[in-house]
């Protein structure tokens, strides 16, 4: 095989508890993530030549070292001694700056993609490894499956398949405004704010309750950053307040921001609020309706 196009999802956190910063200047954070069926697309293929030509259908994001995608690529030519061309085509769905981890995504989706094309050099440990050392939840997408991460994004665990099966296919209404959030412009404010940081035997108590129970994940959604992201942009607050007085829905915000979700398992629900969520932030908000994978 000489090529290969990967499907690049995007997550959302279904619970999110930042717990403390650390010495490295990271935080410690509980979560339980899911891949969602929504995301990006790359093309890997074999070149003439040396070198890494990479190319990006959004003009704003670089496409050199700076670039998770790039990042990953040179990790894993070190790593396995081979300097041969290549060519990559990223085409971005993900929106950036807003909480689905694209970056993150597209990057660890190389490391498996490049693994496969090149007749699987390297072991899941290894490859586990580098996603780490390229950014803090690069790692989680390595599972392609949902699962509870720990530190600074780098611990993963997978989940008993009772609580998968709560998850798999259940829709969602992805929505986001018309900006994007900084994820350290979020983790400073977190830092500043007193009292925001969670309880970490609580979150765990939290998470794993509903890890043992047969409860639907709407009994679970919580996000240390909503009430800080209310307080500086009212919008969300309103929202997703008005959102869940008037039709009902049970919606969070994932990441750091600005995306937020709601659980709409059918259509006419998911119009519903994709109309009032335009209403809100205008035609130019993002809307998707999609399935936990």
């Amino acid at each position: 095989m000489h090529s290969e196009t990967l499907f690049s999802p995007a997550k959302i956190n279904l619970f999110l508890a930042v717990t403390g910063l650390r010495e490295d200047g990271y935080h410690d954070l509980i979560s339980l993530v899911a891949p969602i069926n929504f995301g990006d697309e790359i093309d890997l293929e074999y070149s003439s030549g040396n070198g890494i030509s990479f190319e990006c259908d959004r003009s704003d994001l670089p496409t050199d070292e700076r670039n998770l995608v790039v990042r990953a690529i040179m990790s894993f030519q070190e790593k396995i001694g081979n300097r041969d061309g290549l060519r990559v085509r990223l085409r971005k769905r993900i929106p950036v700056g807003a909480g689905l981890g694209g970056g993150s995504s597209n990057a660890a989706n190389v490391l498996l993609g490049l693994n496969r094309l090149f007749e699987f050099p390297l072991s899941g440990q290894e490859l586990h490894f580098m996603a780490t050392e390229i950014g803090s939840d690069c790692a989680l997408f390595l599972k392609e499956t949902p699962c509870v991460i720990r530190g600074r994004g780098e611990l993963t665990d997978m989940i008993e398949e009772s609580a998968r099966l709560r998850l798999r296919g259940r829709k969602i209404a992805l929505f986001w405004p018309p900006f994007s959030i900084s994820t350290s412009w979020a983790y400073a404010e977190l830092d500043q704010a007193v009292g925001m940081f969670s309880c970490p035997s609580k979150a765990e108590e939290t998470l794993l309750a509903w890890l043992e129970s047969d409860q639907p994940p709407e009994t679970l959604l919580s996000n240390d950053f909503e009430e800080l992201l209310s307080a500086k942009f009212p919008t969300f607050s309103i929202l997703l307040n008005d959102l869940r007085k008037r039709t009902g829905v049970s919606c969070s915000i994932t990441g750091s921001g600005s995306t937020c979700f709601a659980f709409a398992d059918d259509r006419n629900k998911a119009n519903e609020l994709k109309r009032k969520v335009r209403s809100a932030w205008g035609e130019k908000a993002g809307f998707e309706w999609i399935d936990l994978l």
